[in-house]
């Protein structure tokens, strides 16, 4: 069973409550339910920019078809894809192998600017083959003398966990998410010195 927004919302509630009431504090549920994107979305890129945990909310996007070396992301996928830690994504196209009867995948390299995968003019290392994503559609580049990719792709990046089965918030980070969500309200305890 998979952890809920509901379940991390009741436990900050408690903490911050100390044990008083809503009423008694100011502290609603309902004000910590619109806090929690933006801290679930904190905590995910914390969690990817650490090597250690970033396997945690790491994916595999399922198998992407390309047409002319693009493809268009489901809207499901592309809002939970941490777009801004796509650094640490991996890509393989796997039309190309070594040995097709062992399926081993070509490695393509992440590029942040989609300008220099997608202009063919654009000096890239023609012995790798290159993604990109602007918006979201996912451009190639080929290797070698090919102008894109021929696919399909295989992607793995960090996801923006959602509390659903797909994008679950792993038992793991239960904590650090409570954690962020108290952060986000401001009414962290001060530590005493």
């Amino acid at each position: 069973m998979a952890v809920t927004a509901q379940q991390i919302i009741t436990q900050t509630g408690r903490i911050l409550r100390r044990g008083k009431s809503a009423s008694e504090t100011g502290i609603y549920d309902d004000w910590l339910k619109a806090l929690l994107p933006e801290a679930v979305i904190n905590l995910a890129i914390k969690v990817a920019d650490d090597p250690e945990r970033r396997p945690l909310l790491y994916k595999q996007f399922g198998d992407i078809t390309l047409t002319d070396g693009k493809a268009t992301l489901p809207e499901a996928t592309y809002r939970q894809l941490l777009v801004s830690r796509m650094k640490y994504s991996t890509c393989y196209d796997k039309s190309y192998s070594d040995d097709v009867s062992q399926g081993i995948a070509h490695k393509m390299v992440f590029k942040a600017d989609h300008t220099r995968v997608s202009d063919g003019r654009s000096y890239l290392d023609r012995n790798f083959a290159y993604y990109a994503l602007r918006e979201n559609n996912i451009v190639t580049r080929g290797k070698g003398d090919e102008r894109y990719v021929i696919g399909p792709l295989q992607l793995s990046a960090c996801y923006i966990p959602d509390f659903s089965t797909d994008f679950p918030l792993p038992f793991e980070l239960i904590n650090a998410q409570v954690g962020e969500l108290i952060l986000m309200t401001g009414l962290a305890p001060v530590p005493h010195a």
